[in-house]
């Protein structure tokens, strides 16, 4: 079985994708990503956020305190790390790269991609829709 080890530092949202994919969010709206280095297990990463979404493939998305999505793209565009996506959230998660989910302030949660079709918590009950076409509790077709 596997002791828990307390890490340094004070965050307000952490997402894990994996072992080595772990993004947090301090009360300051200051990004940190973990180095699993003991010595400085975190370092700061350039932005303002409010919620922060990891996937183990190292696809990182984030919400800011106007409830702006953004996307990471450090690794290319070192001047600019994050990059503005359409829409309009207060939570966000991604599962990988092409699944992003993130909750309104309708507390609707859609995937990102749906954003762009139709405003999140607008629209003929979407996410009403969506429990039916999984099956009335959750699960089958």
């Amino acid at each position: 079985m596997a002791d828990w080890v307390k890490v340094a530092g004070s965050l307000t949202a952490i997402s894990a994708g994996s072992r080595t994919t772990v993004w947090g969010v301090n009360a300051a709206s200051a990004v940190y990503r973990y180095t699993n280095f003991d010595g400085n297990p975190w370092i700061n990463i350039p932005g303002g956020l409010s919620d922060i979404g990891a996937a183990a493939d190292g696809t990182v998305w984030g919400v800011n305190s106007g409830n702006q999505i953004y996307r990471y793209h450090g690794d290319q565009d070192g001047v600019n790390p994050w990059k503005g996506i359409s829409g309009s959230l207060v939570r966000i998660d991604a599962g990988s790269r092409t699944s992003v989910w993130g909750g309104g302030l309708r507390r609707r949660y859609l995937p990102v991609h749906q954003l762009r079709r139709q405003p999140l918590g607008e629209g003929p009950r979407g996410a009403e829709r969506h429990r039916r076409r999984r099956g009335r509790h959750g699960v089958g077709g």
